[in-house]
């Protein structure tokens, strides 16, 4: 039903009718033609952008890019730590002793008791292996003694001896890895001179070298056996 200034209630009145529908029509022209806008600017908005980015690859030189850079995962992979053990493994707790030698362990100090046989072995990271040769050495010395004439004469004495593995322990821990110098030759030194201060310079260049040579011999493991070290000749 529509009202009407000019006629009854209930006839319909034609130029308000056309008015009515015009005006219900507008929001929908304006409602496409606001779609149609937005369409051909976006259109417009991307044509710009691909002439802009387009211009810009152009111009780019390769050389200039900085280098690619990759992120480093916050947490190492169960690979990288299993494989930094190994390598833990490998510097600090595994110690090679050689063929003909012993391995004494020393951590901070604290020598143990139980000596490595040559081999491979796994020990304490914080401890350290030395090594003992067990095997026959020279010891060559070169010296003036005296005689009981009161003479002194040049000798060269040469002295094969070895390292006890039962001794080396003690060997170590009263002595040291420097042995040799320490204790052997010292010895063996003194203990010639004693033995040539009761000989005649005439002995010492004949038989009675045999006598010096076994008399040196008995001498030195009296001395030295008890220390870890067997004089072989």
């Amino acid at each position: 039903m529509y009202l009407s200034r000019n006629g009854p209630i209930g006839q319909p009145n034609r130029p308000f009718r056309h008015l009515g529908a015009a005006l219900h029509s507008i929001p929908i022209w304006s409602r496409k033609l606001a779609a149609t806008a937005g369409v051909t600017a976006a259109s417009n908005t991307t044509r710009v952008l691909r002439d802009v980015a387009s211009r810009a690859m152009n111009n780019i030189n390769p050389s200039q890019l900085p280098p690619l850079r990759f992120a480093r995962p916050l947490f190492p992979s169960m690979f990288h730590l299993l494989g930094g053990a190994a390598v833990v493994v490998y510097m600090f707790g595994l110690a090679m002793v050689p063929a003909g030698s012993c391995g004494i362990v020393d951590c901070f100090g604290v020598v143990s008791q139980n000596v490595l046989p040559p081999g491979l072995h796994i020990k304490n990271p914080f401890a350290r292996v030395l090594e003992l040769d067990l095997r026959t050495q020279l010891l060559d010395s070169v010296q003036d003694v005296p005689t009981s004439e009161g003479l002194i004469v040049h000798l060269e004495v040469s002295v094969l001896y070895h390292v006890m593995v039962s001794r080396a322990v003690h060997l170590y821990s009263t002595v040291g890895e420097n042995y040799r110098d320490v204790l052997l030759s010292p010895e063996v030194r003194s203990t010639l001179r004693n033995l040539t201060s009761e000989s005649n310079a005439k002995a010492l260049y004949s038989n009675g070298r045999n006598v010096l040579s076994g008399a040196l011999l008995k001498e030195l493991n009296n001395q030295l056996g008890a220390r870890g070290i067997v004089v072989e000749q």
